[in-house]
């Protein structure tokens, strides 16, 4: 565990916890966090014998997913209400609306998933993509049904959504649960740069071998990572460079490298 410097006497009755778990790198942090995860990755093995990898997409990444494919369906739904102006019988253009309302409103998100496997709009900004929990391509039932519940997940301001993904391991909303689907990360290149050894920084905690080997795992595998993936993972460690974004990703890589720079 990482324990800052002041509480070292008080930890060193506490055991650390550094395993390897189903593929993941799992790091505690005592202090003020506890049992913090360091990398969600998903370990699957298929019927086929091979090994593939998972990384579900946190709360915030989905949610810049979710904003733009509202933004797009509001568009769709004016441009569908322009319908009504359109033919000489008022009946016909607003029934018209209303079909393509209810089309746009239930079945936006099932259309893309399903042609453009697993990414709406949103997701493609977001560089993500919804499958199968066993990480095989999203079906037509799956996704039929993970958008239907999409009205649960988004009422009273997307509380229930948000409960389920904060208390799941991998960010799972409430359709995904009952669909079993869950959205990961599509990118795997990175603009950001490891930093030379030369901008080695010394982590202000007293950490362990096992600990040392966890921060220069990341820094081996950022550039694999996608940007949010990276960000979410460096700043978990925010308590102590008080950093995010990209500028936590860079406090972290040079923590590895100063951990390099001292072995």
């Amino acid at each position: 565990m990482i324990v800052p410097l002041q509480d070292q006497n008080r930890a060193e009755s506490t055991s650390s916890q550094d395993f390897e778990e189903s593929g993941r790198t799992v790091m505690t942090y005592t202090h003020p966090l506890e049992n913090v995860i360091t990398d969600t990755r998903e370990q699957l093995e298929t019927p086929e014998g091979a090994i593939i990898h998972l990384c579900p997409a946190g709360i915030c990444a989905r949610a810049h997913a979710f904003v733009i494919d509202e933004l797009i369906k509001l568009v769709l739904l004016i441009v569908a209400s322009m319908l009504i102006v359109l033919f000489p019988i008022e009946q016909i253009g607003l029934f018209l609306f209303l079909l393509s309302a209810f089309a746009i409103t239930w079945f936006y998100g099932v259309a893309f998933e399903i042609f453009n496997d697993g990414r709406t709009p949103g997701k493609n900004v977001a560089h993500l993509k919804v499958v199968n929990s066993d990480g095989t391509p999203i079906r037509l039932a799956s996704s039929l049904l993970r958008n239907l519940l999409r009205i649960v997940d988004i009422g009273l301001l997307c509380i229930p959504a948000l409960v389920s993904m904060a208390m799941s391991k991998g960010f799972k909303r409430i359709g995904d649960h009952l669909a079993d689907t869950i959205v990961i990360y599509t990118e795997t290149g990175r603009g950001l740069k490891r930093p030379k050894l030369e901008a080695g920084t010394t982590i202000p905690v007293k950490l362990t071998r096992a600990e040392e080997t966890a921060l220069t795992d990341f820094q081996d595998r950022v550039d694999s990572l996608s940007g949010p993936r990276a960000q979410e993972l460096a700043e978990i460690l925010k308590p102590i460079h008080g950093l995010t974004g990209d500028a936590a990703v860079r406090a972290v890589l040079e923590y590895a490298n100063g951990v390099r720079g001292s072995l």
